[in-house]
């Protein structure tokens, strides 16, 4: 994974601009993106995570919901955020540091802490491990192995100590 930052413009991810978000997996527009925010406006959000645009293309992103809506084996308590997904990425460049600090510092004023779900060495789910280390998530243990495929961590963010 690329280390270095690349800075673009940052906006709030809402229902008006979900959209947009969907284009990370490779196509315009998001199927089901309307059924999302319904989704999400149902657990009490307004803002679903963060946007990293430069020129009306999508760098990055990173959302969330609460932990209490995530059907994993996580904790599940009303002070901790879980980020759903983090991304974009690339071999040279991080185009998704921007976003995380983004919601991060949103979260920071909502949550107590963040958890995550990262691969040890793979960009899916949201990883690598090392791209949370190295931004102050502690390793909370692996909570999936899928074979030569992916070994799963649960990473957690303090934001209030």
């Amino acid at each position: 994974l690329g280390r270095p930052p690349v800075t673009g413009t940052v906006y709030p991810i809402t229902a008006e601009n979900l959209d947009l978000a969907g284009s990370c997996v490779g196509h315009d527009g998001c199927r089901g993106c309307g059924r999302k925010a319904v989704l999400l406006k149902r657990m009490g959000l307004s803002v679903f995570g963060f946007l990293h645009m430069r020129e009306n293309h999508l760098l990055g992103g990173a959302e969330y919901v609460p932990s209490t809506e995530v059907p994993y084996a996580i904790p599940h308590d009303p002070r901790k955020a879980f980020l759903t997904c983090v991304y974009l990425t690339d071999e040279v460049f991080d185009y998704k540091s921007v976003p995380l600090t983004a919601l991060e510092a949103y979260l920071a004023e909502r949550y107590e802490s963040a958890l995550v779900i990262s691969d040890e060495s793979g960009v899916f789910p949201n990883g690598d491990l090392m791209f949370f280390h190295q931004r102050g998530y502690q390793d909370l243990g692996v909570v999936a192995r899928e074979g030569a495929y992916c070994t799963l961590h649960l990473l957690e963010k303090q934001f209030h100590i």
